[in-house]
């Protein structure tokens, strides 16, 4: 598989466009929210609390204003993992670190306000333990560290898919002659998702849809990111709510990773080659040497800031070549049917009788070959050899151009061993911009 240039540049604009999209399509959004309650000491509400969620990683800021019932929501954060601190005259300021908000998840955190000064501060922290009490969704989330310490033959993602429960993978037949789904190209649609109907899982990146709907291939992803670069794959089998449609089986929601205030990146190349692989039985049989095998998969990705706490960038890039000498039986002419210069063709060895189309006759007598109402017989070339004033320069030249037998076989079929190499090259640029359009968004 070859992509040019301009398919590098086709992925790029696509998955800008797709980053813009997912901020406008509510129907796949994949942002989550973030809701609770603010309270006292003694249970009562706190109405007019300010409650301001920050991301870790880009300082991109969410805040809301509890109501007169003390509840406060902030919607469309992207997921990630933020501090949260509440303010209120009268109590201290409370802060909850490491909350881990997931894609399309809607987590209540609450929070019991302490009376003193708003400079004093109660900080927290573990990890909040979140309840997702605004839907029903059975979610199986793969994280970054599971998705990248997982040994992956071929580094696609999906292959992951079989891990989550209730989930199978289908596919039965692999082989060069069969299917490997392995790779970033391979597309299929043999998953049953918690129990869900083949070929109609969803696959979705940044909330922008990404499967397949057509010419039977229902259920497909269309491409599988780089394992770098994703930051969570969310697998959702039952009770998704209205967000996800189109959808018979299973939602795979899978979320980029994003620019940070801190450059970061990595690189790596996988390569296999076949010093240490034995010859198949066919190359032993024949006495054919042993063919090399070479895989190269490599790639990296690259984030930081532009601007500081305001926009940043996350880009990957993978590429694969691989050279496969599969081997191949077939059929070539012996030396002894190959035409020699002033040398006619004998074809005793061969056991067949060659006719010579020059004598063709009608079996009826006083019939010609035009009008012949029996039968058309020719007679045998004489020794069974096609004289060399009948053989064409440009035949013999073109059948020459034929490698000789190289089996054992010593016959006319199937002497013949080819590995040929077949080669695939394949290469995938994703790009991600994230802007942050104020200096901090308030929802009340």
């Amino acid at each position: 598989m070859n992509r040019s240039a301009n398919t590098w540049m086709a992925y790029v604009f696509r998955l800008a466009a797709s980053v813009l999209a997912a901020q406008l399509v509510c129907g796949q959004e994949f942002r989550g929210n973030l809701s609770g309650q603010v309270t006292d000491p003694s249970a009562g509400v706190v109405p007019n609390a300010t409650v301001q969620a920050v991301n870790r990683d880009t300082q991109q800021t969410y805040t809301a204003v509890t109501s007169s019932a003390g509840g406060y929501y902030i919607p469309y954060i992207l997921p990630g993992t933020y501090t949260v601190d509440v303010t209120a005259a009268g109590f201290k300021t409370q802060v909850q670190n490491n909350v881990v908000l997931q894609a399309g998840e809607s987590p209540v955190l609450n929070f019991k306000l302490e009376v003193g000064a708003t400079n004093q501060t109660v900080e927290v922290s573990a990890a909040a333990p979140l309840l997702d009490a605004e839907n029903a969704v059975q979610a199986n989330v793969l994280t970054t560290r599971e998705i990248e310490n997982v040994p992956l033959n071929g580094r696609q993602v999906y292959m992951l898919l079989g891990t989550t429960p209730g989930s199978q993978f289908l596919q039965t037949q692999f082989g060069a002659q069969g299917y490997s789904g392995t790779r970033a190209w391979d597309v299929s649609n043999n998953y049953t998702l918690g129990g869900g109907v083949q070929g109609y899982q969803q696959f979705t990146l940044n909330g922008t849809n990404i499967t397949m709907q057509n010419n039977g291939a229902n259920g497909t992803w269309e491409l599988a990111p780089n394992v770098d670069a994703l930051q969570e794959v969310n697998v959702q089998t039952t009770n998704y709510d209205a967000r996800y449609g189109r959808s018979g089986g299973g939602i795979v929601n899978m979320v980029m990773k994003s620019g940070t205030n801190q450059y970061h990146g990595d690189a790596y190349d996988y390569f296999e080659n076949g010093d240490l692989n034995a010859n198949n039985f066919e190359n032993n049989l024949n006495g054919v040497a042993r063919q090399n095998v070479h895989q190269n998969q490599f790639g990296g990705t690259f984030g930081g800031p532009v601007k500081k706490d305001k926009v940043f960038f996350f880009g990957s890039y993978e590429g694969y070549k691989e050279t496969i000498p599969f081997t191949t039986v077939t059929s070539v002419p012996p030396a002894y049917l190959r035409p020699q210069p002033g040398q006619g063709v004998n074809f005793t060895q061969t056991g067949f009788t060659i006719y010579d189309p020059l004598t063709t006759f009608c079996t009826t007598p006083g019939q010609t070959i035009s009008n012949c109402t029996g039968s058309l017989l020719r007679l045998p070339f004489p020794n069974d050899t096609i004289p060399a004033n009948r053989i064409s320069s440009i035949g013999a030249a073109i059948l020459n151009l034929y490698p000789l037998p190289n089996t054992n076989s010593g016959g006319l079929q199937n002497n013949y061993i080819a590995n040929a190499p077949d080669k695939y090259f394949y290469q995938q640029p994703m790009v991600r911009v994230d802007y942050d359009t104020s200096d901090k968004t308030r929802w009340y």
